[in-house]
């Protein structure tokens, strides 16, 4: 049975997958009943300068009543030297916060019954700020931003960003236990031709509390703090009560107060965004008219790939295209199926293994890799099959052919293969990502 079709191995995977899975968890220990460990305080404690005493509160509970073993206990550590725990049990984990005779400084608690751990970040103020000086440092290390012209503010350009520590899936959706700072901001307007990124516009952004949507400001109805539960949804929206945006060439700098206390964004690095304005129907222009109906690729700009939790199938076909050379296929695909896909189609001159430095070519040149194209499937369908090399998400709707670069494949050792991607796909997007484990034959 060979994988040419894509969808055809993802069912298998799938199924690979979710085996492996399931017998690990059953063969490595019998557990009759299932620890549960729900934070029922903040997630984010702020002291001041001055230190004090701290709980974090939670339950901490088997479902059941009995379980075969010892009954689990409750765990607590923190790396941080000026935090000091006072003990925990299963409700409650009290901690002393030593005087900060410095910056401000941050760190993490981590609470562990049996597998499960909730985490809780301490935030501490600088020497001098006192009960009237709070606040909450955050570093960014994400900047997501999109422009959508003046739809909704005429002559003003309209440009929504968020600052966050983990950005989003590629579906869009929000990433679990994460922070996004919203603005929602108002600034130059671009008019011209439709492009994959524009810079946002340097400069200093102050808060409308009065949400007239003026050039330089961000506004209070759409600007806010959010945070996300281990499902990815949002659970806490907190508005903006009064601060500034500062854009310059090295990032992004957010200053706002959140209930009583000042929140100090810092986010260093690129701080593009993705022109939107064909979302709200906008016409944006373009100049003459280029042929683009045989582009597949659906990225807007350089991608960096995630593939750090991925399993990696690959089959042997011999000489498949009767050139005298060998044929490979591989796919490399995450184990929660959420997330960047992989799959190329390569020659080489090798019945052993897959190594060796790969460019775009054709079945007829030894180490190349096959170009990404659509087969139709027989029935009219527009999609039908994803041949050749390709990256894309299992949202249906982001997808990339590998049409230029270069792929590596070498020897780890110890049964390891790693993989180096610089590939770039039909509309120039340079798509880059490295991988190393032990790959797995199709069966």
């Amino acid at each position: 049975m060979g994988f040419r079709n894509i969808y055809a191995l993802l069912g298998l995977l799938a199924l690979m997958v979710v085996g492996c899975d399931e017998y690990e968890a059953e063969d490595a220990h019998t557990v009759d009943k299932v620890p549960v460990l729900t934070l029922t305080s903040e997630e984010l404690m702020v002291f001041t300068s001055e230190g004090g005493k701290g709980e974090i509160t939670y339950t901490a509970e088997l479902r059941e009543l009995t379980r075969s073993g010892a009954q689990p206990k409750v765990g607590a550590s923190c790396s941080a030297d000026w935090i000091t725990l006072k003990g925990a049990d299963n409700s409650c984990c009290s901690f002393t916060v030593a005087a900060n005779e410095g910056e401000a400084r941050q760190t993490t608690i981590v609470i562990s019954y049996d597998v499960k751990k909730v985490e809780v970040t301490i935030t501490q103020t600088a020497k001098g700020a006192g009960s009237g000086g709070q606040s909450v440092q955050f570093v960014a290390n994400h900047f997501d931003g999109e422009y959508y012209g003046d739809y909704y503010s005429p002559g003003i350009g309209n440009y929504y960003l968020h600052l966050s520590d983990n950005g989003f899936k590629e579906s869009g959706y929000a990433l679990p236990k994460s922070r996004y700072y919203r603005i929602d901001l108002y600034s130059d307007y671009y008019g011209g031709p439709e492009v994959e990124h524009l810079q946002l516009p340097y400069g200093t952004y102050t808060l409308d509390t009065a949400n007239s949507f003026q050039h330089g400001t961000f506004s209070v109805a759409y600007s806010k703090m959010l945070e996300s539960d281990a499902e990815g949804n949002f659970v806490i929206e907190k508005l903006f009560e009064a601060g500034e945006l500062v854009v310059d060439a090295k990032g992004a700098t957010l200053r706002v107060t959140i209930e009583g206390v000042e929140h100090v964004v810092t986010y260093s690095g690129a701080t593009l965004v993705s022109d939107k304005r064909s979302a709200t129907g906008e016409d944006v222009g373009g100049g003459e008219e280029d042929d683009t109906e045989d582009v597949l690729s659906t990225l807007v700009g350089d991608y960096t790939l995630t593939l750090d939790d991925h399993v990696l199938i690959y089959a042997y076909y011999g000489d498949y295209y009767g050139t005298g050379l060998s044929n490979w296929t591989f796919a490399l695909w995450p184990k929660d199926r959420e997330g960047d896909h992989i799959q190329f189609d390569i020659i080489n001159e090798s019945d052993r293994d897959m190594f060796g430095t790969y460019s775009l070519g054709d079945e007829s040149r030894a180490y190349s890799f096959l170009v990404g194209y659509i087969e139709s499937d027989g029935t009219g369908d527009t999609m039908g099959y994803m041949r050749g090399s390709w990256y894309y998400t299992d949202d249906g709707v982001t997808m990339a052919p590998f049409a230029g670069g270069e792929l590596r494949i070498t020897d780890g050792g110890d049964g390891d293969i790693v993989l180096d991607i610089e590939a770039t796909d039909d509309r120039g997007n340079r798509l880059k990502g490295s991988w190393r484990g032990r790959p797995e034959a199709l069966k």
